[in-house]
This record gives structure tokens, C-alpha cells and sequence, in this order.
């Protein structure tokens, strides 16, 4: 019976030592209090071997439809025409090009339910899907117009509202004791791929095209 009782006990003391390291189990773990999710990104890039732990944009639906974005209008230069009543007809005769700059994504909104990490999602999300643009956009034939009308050149964007979710994060599955937290307990955390979270919508670029806008009131210009 003695020897039995020695036996279990070298048992507990080694599990006791061996202990520590039952968080090497998860992908992550960190000392303090419990964190509902976390998202992926800040934990592995390409270059180790968990590459694969990054938080992934999904889409869900977009509007049926395009809506047009002026970004330039000749107003802006004084390259506008007026035709006078006493015309039976005017040509819009002004021909050249117009590089101007946009967005490719406008209006963009993130919406969280993380307790940890919604704001740097939400920076990480805007600053990897925004950005700068440009088109170049040449007239060279006239467009006809009536007489007491107003005409001007314009660049527009075509946009489509587009909105979606987020997949990919940390789950806490347990606390342990881990020898990195001085003994105190730790979150232990597995990644869950498929785990969806948050919502984000933004209006996007599709294409561009010129126009002649034709108003007879010369405020609307």
C-alpha cells in the first residue's frame, strides 16, 4: 500500500510540473481576464506557420443597381456653355481631357460586437479597402443642345452598395495555468475559421464614365 501511495504521488508532482504547458494545446493564449473573441491578423503572417489566422471579408448582398457620383463637373473650371434663345440649336464644342482623382470605396461603416479589437478592425478594414483612384476622360465630338439651355462636362463614378460580414477569429475555450503569467491563470484561445462577427457596408467603385449635362437652369450646374 505504501509503494502504491508513492507511486500516485511521483504521478500528481509530475503532472503538477507538466502543467504550464497544457495552453501549448491552443493557437493563443494570454494572461488576465477572459476576452469574448479576438480577431485574427495580429498573430502570425505569412512568413510563420500560422499564416492562416486572418480575420476574412465576406459579402452578403449588394444593391440591384449603380448610382452615379459627379466628381467633377466643369462648373468647377468655368468650362460651361450657354445657348442663346435666339439659336434654333447649339453644338457643345469644348474638347480636351480631365484626369481627376476618387475613392474606391465611399461611406464605409464597421460595426462590431467584439469586446476586444472592434476599433483596429475596423482601422484595419478602411485603410485595406480604401484607396485612391484615378481616369482620364477625352471629349472630342460636340453634343447638341437646345436653345436657352446650359451645358457642361462631367466625370462620374458609378457606385454599388455593397454589404457583408466577417469570419475568422479566436475563441477563449479555457483558463489555465500557464509559468509565463507568473503562475496566475491564463485564456486559452483556438481559432475558429468560420466564426462570424461584426457587419461593415460601403458604397464601391465599378466603373467610370464622361457625360454632357444639360440643364436649362443654370443653377443646377
Amino acid at each position: 500500500m505504501k509503494k502504491f501511495t508513492k507511486t500516485v504521488m511521483a504521478i500528481a508532482v509530475i503532472a503538477a510540473s507538466v502543467a504550464p504547458t497544457v495552453a501549448l494545446a491552443h493557437d493563443i493564449w494570454e494572461c488576465g481576464g477572459r476576452v469574448p473573441l479576438r480577431f485574427g491578423g495580429l498573430w502570425g503572417n505569412s512568413s510563420t506557420p500560422h499564416g492562416h489566422w486572418k480575420t476574412r471579408i465576406h459579402g452578403t448582398n449588394q444593391a440591384s443597381s449603380v448610382w452615379h457620383d459627379w466628381t467633377w463637373r466643369g462648373k468647377s473650371q468655368n468650362i460651361v456653355q450657354y445657348c442663346s434663345k435666339n439659336s434654333i440649336a447649339c453644338i457643345f464644342t469644348w474638347s480636351g481631357s480631365k484626369t481627376v482623382g476618387y475613392s474606391n470605396s465611399t461611406g464605409t461603416s464597421v460595426g462590431f460586437d467584439l469586446a476586444y479589437g472592434g476599433q483596429d478592425v475596423g482601422k484595419r478594414w478602411t485603410r485595406d479597402e480604401t484607396y485612391s483612384k484615378s481616369t482620364t476622360q477625352t471629349w472630342t465630338a460636340g453634343t447638341r443642345f437646345k436653345e436657352g439651355y446650359w451645358a457642361e462636362p462631367v466625370v462620374a463614378v458609378a457606385r454599388r452598395w455593397k454589404q457583408g460580414y466577417f469570419a475568422g477569429f479566436f475563441q477563449p475555450m479555457q483558463q489555465v495555468s500557464w509559468d509565463q503569467c507568473n503562475d496566475n491563470l491564463a485564456w486559452a484561445y483556438n481559432w475558429f475559421g468560420e466564426k462570424r462577427d461584426g457587419h461593415w457596408v460601403k458604397n464601391q467603385a465599378e466603373y467610370t464614365f464622361k457625360l454632357i449635362h444639360i440643364t436649362n437652369d443654370r443653377n443646377k450646374l
